[in-house]
């Protein structure tokens, strides 16, 4: 299950307190509150990464991509920027990405 992060309150604790990583087309911020609430995810896809199809299959790639390790995500708000470039490369290799700059943000990943 994912949550979706709303609000940009939100967005600025997590990009003050959270932890970041980056891979060649995504970087991510992490914040860890061990709440016992499910992840929480926000995305920020600009007009520079495609026009609205393009960042709409993106979301919605992102959100799969996430509920994928959300178990391993539990109390965890998450928030993914994609750079342009992103609307070009395939699923697999976005999965990749987001798992890479996860890694480097220091999420454990099994």
């Amino acid at each position: 299950m994912v949550w979706s992060l709303r609000g940009g309150s939100s967005f600025a604790r997590v990009r003050e307190s959270g932890r970041s990583g980056r891979a060649p087309h995504v970087t991510v911020k992490v914040l860890c509150l061990h709440d016992g609430l499910p992840v929480r995810l926000g995305m920020a896809v600009s007009r520079q990464v495609g026009n609205a199809v393009h960042r709409n299959l993106l979301r919605r790639r992102l959100r799969v991509i996430i509920a994928e390790i959300s178990e391993q995500l539990f109390g965890m708000i998450v928030t993914i920027r994609l750079f342009s470039g992103a609307a070009e490369v395939s699923y697999a290799d976005l999965r990749r990405n987001v798992r890479t700059a996860l890694h480097h943000a220091q999420v454990p990943l099994s």
